[in-house]
C-alpha cells in the first residue's frame, strides 16, 4: 500500500506539471467541469499504471492520484472564486463598472 501511495503521489506531480503546459482554454474547461476532469484523470492514470503492472499497487496508485486530482481541483476552484470576488469588490470600490453574468 505504501508503494501505491508513493506511486500515486508521483503520478499526481506529473499531472500537475503537465497541466501547466496545457493551453488556457483546456485549463478553463478543466476548472469549469471538475467531475469530468476527475473521471478522465483517474481513468488515464488507471489505464497507464495497469498497463505497466496489473497489480493492487497500480490500483491503489490510481485511487490516490484521483483523490489528489480532486482535492487540487477543489482548491483551484475555491482560489479562483475568491480572486474573482475580490476583483469585483475592488472594482466596485474604485467605481468601475463590471459586467457580471
Amino acid at each position: 500500500m505504501i508503494d501505491g501511495t508513493i506511486l500515486g503521489i508521483l503520478t499526481w506531480f506529473s499531472m500537475m506539471f503537465s497541466y501547466r503546459h496545457f493551453p488556457i482554454w483546456i485549463r478553463n474547461y478543466m476548472l469549469r467541469h471538475p467531475v469530468m476532469t476527475d473521471v478522465i484523470a483517474t481513468s488515464i492514470c488507471f489505464f497507464f499504471l495497469c498497463s505497466i503492472s496489473s497489480s493492487l499497487t497500480a490500483v491503489a496508485a490510481s485511487v490516490v492520484c484521483g483523490l489528489l486530482v480532486n482535492m487540487t481541483l477543489v482548491i483551484a476552484i475555491q482560489i479562483g472564486e475568491f480572486n474573482a470576488r475580490t476583483k469585483l469588490v475592488a472594482d466596485s470600490i474604485r467605481g468601475k463598472q463590471t459586467a457580471t453574468c
